[in-house]
């Protein structure tokens, strides 16, 4: 198996186009230089040849695992409004969830603790 996941974030390659003020002007204005790097990155998996899933979560925090975070792939998703977030907790159960899940190969998979499904 030739497996990749990568933890990236909300804003990232075509993921900006779920994104929504408030949350899209941070990522336009004070995050910019930041997120080059996370563009570049996307790129350099899109074109590995991988089984790669990349994980967008909104701003992290430290909160438990929630009962029912949305995932959800990026492509194929609604902009996320007010202020994303997630807590580190779902990032991880959510990549542990996918590594066998053939279904979200080649995805840019959104996790938010607090959105709505």
């Amino acid at each position: 198996m030739n497996r990749l996941i990568v933890l990236s974030a909300l804003g990232v390659a075509e993921t900006m186009l779920n994104t929504a003020y408030p949350y899209k002007v941070t990522v336009q204005t004070f995050l910019a230089k930041k997120f080059l790097d996370h563009d570049k990155a996307m790129r350099l998996i899109q074109a590995s040849g991988l089984d790669w899933t990349t994980i967008h979560p909104g701003l992290l925090l430290n909160g438990n695992q929630t009962a029912n975070p949305v995932v959800k792939n990026a492509g194929a998703s609604k902009k996320v409004t007010g202020w994303a977030y997630t807590n580190r907790a779902d990032v991880a159960a959510t990549m542990l969830r996918v590594i066998r899940d053939a279904t979200t190969f080649g995805q840019q998979l959104l996790v938010l603790s607090n959105a709505k499904k």
